[in-house]
């Protein structure tokens, strides 16, 4: 997630800059000016929300899986960790080869292989 902030816009070179910083195959939205028109309001809005968001719930008593992306320019692992605090049991993280969406591309087999295992040993 982007650092927390107050919720002010963000101006529109700094969306541009974090769009590529999010992931650089967002240049097809960034370099087509008719494109990013039609998208930056929806994006800016987007990303105020994940800057504004707070969890305010107690911890949820249950093991967790964190998963980040190796080479994830976006979130540091020193912040995904910081979700370990959301439960009581314990917490396996992992850290996946790929960026920002590790999920979707780079570690895409591997996330499935590890939902798999999860599944399986919760049906036991």
């Amino acid at each position: 997630a982007p650092p927390r902030g107050d919720g002010a816009p963000i101006e529109e070179d700094d969306l541009r800059a974090l769009l590529l910083a999010y992931d650089p195959a967002n240049a097809r939205i960034t370099g087509d000016d008719e494109l990013y028109r039609a998208l930056a309001p929806v994006l800016a809005a987007d990303i105020a929300m994940l800057r504004l968001h707070r969890i305010d719930a107690p911890p949820l008593e249950a093991p967790a899986v964190i998963l980040t992306g190796g080479n994830d320019h976006v979130v540091p692992a020193s912040a995904a960790a910081d979700w370990a605090g959301h439960f009581t049991q314990p917490i396996d993280r992992q850290a996946l080869p790929g960026g920002h969406f590790f999920v979707f591309r780079e570690a895409n087999g591997s996330v499935l292989d590890l939902l798999s295992r999860l599944l399986e040993r919760s049906a036991r």
